[in-house]
């Protein structure tokens, strides 16, 4: 398959069930893994925002990191075009990834934010011993310690010019879900 035909199809299955909006809301996730940046898209997810989800997706069509952010950028394109909120659940790691989001919703006129999970690493760590214990399950796959701490080294914080929220608390997250 290509980008163009994996885009239309991840579009149309994560609409599905969905209300149209009458301005699009668009969410950009970022964490390093296993900051629970999944468990937030799904609740988001509850509150009629389409779910990009890359795990997922990298599963279901072996997309490898370079063309994820072809294949994102155009789902999130597809979705605020057809009127859709989306939450885009993917460790968003790189300033300039999360700009090129920033631009292409501010084009399209949607609002955009980033919600940054900002969890300690020794919760991170225990969240990865969890998923070791269950193994990979669907969305949530075994990550090594060396890519950890691969992302950890390369992850850019948010910058001034991102609207960001930064998610430190479980406090913290149940207030934000409640303000959809």
């Amino acid at each position: 398959m290509t980008n163009a035909e994996i885009t239309t199809e991840v579009a149309n299955q994560i609409c599905v069930g969905k209300n149209k909006v009458d301005h699009p809301y668009v969410i950009v996730l970022m964490g390093l893994q296993y900051s629970g940046k999944s468990y937030l898209a799904e609740k988001i997810k509850e509150h009629n925002f389409a779910h990009f989800w890359a795990t997922t997706i990298k599963k279901d069509y072996g997309i490898e990191n370079p063309d994820m952010v072809e294949v994102a950028t155009s789902v999130l394109v597809e979705a605020v075009t057809n009127k859709y909120n989306i939450v885009l659940d993917y460790v968003n790691h790189k300033h300039s990834v999360r700009k090129h989001f920033q631009e292409i919703s501010e084009q399209l006129g949607a609002e955009y934010r980033v919600i940054f999970l900002d969890t300690p690493k020794d919760e991170r760590l225990r969240r990865r011993e969890q998923n070791v214990e269950h193994g990979d399950i669907n969305g949530r796959r075994i990550i090594s310690l060396e890519q950890m701490k691969e992302f950890e080294d390369a992850f850019e914080p948010p910058h001034d010019d991102e609207p960001t929220t930064r998610l430190k608390t479980q406090a913290e997250i149940d207030s934000f879900i409640a303000s959809l």
